[in-house]
């Protein structure tokens, strides 16, 4: 029995666009990694962890890296505690950066399809 060709399009266009997230997503950390820069990626990553340090440990005050800016427990630095406690903080906020990313990608398409628009008729 023979599959619709355009069934088999629309698969191979899922599979792609996924790889080529991954790649978009992973490769400042893998180009960083390469470099032997193992900082964290982003302006304010290490308040974001220490924010979520503070969660895990169940501190009820925070220990501000810089006195003239206020910063706020928000529901990222909760999911970034719960992945810091599996994967330790480091490797969890890569891990949820990723997820975050992949999200993103699945919230696009599932705009897309809510607007009647298909990329695989376009392609």
């Amino acid at each position: 029995m023979k599959e619709n060709p355009r069934y088999d399009r629309k698969k191979v266009f899922v599979y792609v666009f996924i790889a080529v997230t991954l790649m978009v997503l992973l490769a400042p950390v893998f180009i960083r990694w390469m470099l032997g820069n193992e900082t964290l990626l982003g302006e304010e990553s290490y308040a974001h962890l220490m924010l979520a340090e503070s969660r895990i440990q169940e501190e009820r005050t925070i220990h501000p890296i810089d006195e003239r800016r206020e910063f706020f427990v928000t529901p990222y630095h909760r999911l970034l505690a719960f992945t810091g406690r599996i994967f330790g903080l480091e490797t969890g906020s890569l891990i949820l950066g990723l997820l975050l990313g992949l999200l993103s990608s699945l919230l696009f398409f599932l705009l897309l399809k809510h607007l009647d628009i298909s990329l695989t008729e376009r392609l």
